[in-house]
C-alpha cells in the first residue's frame, strides 16, 4: 500500500492494523522502496490518523501466505512489574539527587556512588555524626 498525506508525504508499507476508536492505521513501512514480504517486520512502524490521508494505492493484493504474525497476548501483570521497578528506579535517583548544588558536585557524589563509596559513607554517617563548621 502506498499512502500519500495531506502534508505530501508518502508512505509505502502494509497495514498493519486499524484502530476505528482512535481512527488510525498502524502501517509496517518497507524497510526498501519495494515492499514484498510483509511478513518480515524489521521495518519500521508508522501510526498515521484516518483523516490525514489524502490519498492511498494498493500495489498488490495481498496472499495468504502474506498474512502478519499476530501480535500476542499482552502480558498485563509484567508490564505492572516493569512500571512498577522504573517508578522504584526512578524515585531513588530521585532521592541521590543533590539540591542546590554544583553540576561539578553532583557529579562527584555520582562518580563516588558507582565506585561503591556511598554505602561506606552511608554506614559512617550513622554511625557518628558530622558537625557543620560554622
Amino acid at each position: 500500500m502506498k499512502i500519500t498525506t495531506t502534508v505530501n508525504t508518502t508512505i509505502e508499507g502494509a497495514v498493519y492494523g486499524a484502530d476505528v476508536q482512535g481512527n488510525t492505521l498502524a502501517i509496517i513501512e518497507s524497510p526498501t522502496s519495494k515492499f514484498k514480504d510483509v511478513t518480515n517486520t524489521t521495518g519500521s512502524f508508522r501510526i498515521v490518523t484516518i483523516s490525514a490521508i489524502s490519498n492511498f494505492d494498493l500495489l498488490a493484493l495481498p496472499s495468504e501466505a502474506d498474512t502478519l504474525p499476530s501480535a500476542g497476548k499482552v502480558d498485563h501483570d509484567a508490564l505492572q512489574r516493569r512500571e512498577d521497578e522504573l517508578v522504584r528506579r526512578l524515585k531513588e535517583e530521585e532521592m541521590n539527587r543533590g539540591r542546590g548544588v554544583t553540576k561539578e558536585a553532583q557529579e562527584v557524589f555520582d562518580a563516588m556512588k558507582r565506585m561503591y563509596l556511598l554505602p561506606l559513607l552511608s554506614s559512617l554517617s550513622n554511625s557518628a555524626s558530622f558537625a557543620s563548621p560554622t
